[in-house]
């Protein structure tokens, strides 16, 4: 069976102070490796720094993917990245320094159209998965919560964005 993506990539979420994945960071990284274990990508990217428990959770994901038999030929990292746009900038040059043209991003559902949008304005081939079961599922109020931090979010990152090009044409000049 043929990969329908060369990777998935997996956005990170926050490790427990002992060094063990939260449980949405866990959720994300066994619903990621499922997707792999079934074929629809050849590879992992996983995405994501330091953050406050001092681990990475590009590392803590990486170690659970091979735990459950991914080849670490096949796990890629980006463990520079602390928020949801520098994963689309440090991604992307990942996934344009491999050739990779179709690419699935691994998030939460509330939290996918901001990274498909992000990983879009980077020039990237993207589609979206969220886990719809696992550990540490979020609440109803978290949920609205979630959902209107993102609402909120989307408009900041377009004058991020704006911003950001803005700078690097000028720049250029």
């Amino acid at each position: 069976m043929s990969a329908e993506a060369e990777v998935i990539v997996v956005l990170g979420a926050s490790v427990l102070p002992d060094g063990t994945p939260s449980p949405t960071l866990e959720r994300r990284t066994f619903y990621g490796i499922d997707l792999y274990q079934r074929h629809e990508a050849s590879c992992l990217l996983f995405s994501g720094g330091v953050g406050r428990s001092g681990f990475s959770e590009a590392l803590v994901m990486r170690q659970i993917a091979l735990e459950r038999g991914v080849p670490e030929a096949h796990i890629f990292i980006d463990d520079l990245s602390t928020d949801t746009l520098e994963s689309a900038v440090n991604c992307s040059m990942i996934i344009k320094e491999n050739g990779w043209s179709k690419v699935i991003i691994v998030t939460d559902s509330y939290h996918l159209l901001r990274s498909l949008f992000a990983f879009r304005q980077m020039g990237v081939d993207v589609e979206g998965r969220s886990p719809t079961t696992g550990r540490g599922m979020t609440s109803r109020g978290r949920w609205i919560f979630y959902h209107v931090r993102e609402i909120i979010a989307l408009p900041w990152y377009l004058v991020r964005l704006s911003f950001q090009k803005y700078l690097k044409q000028k720049s250029l000049r």
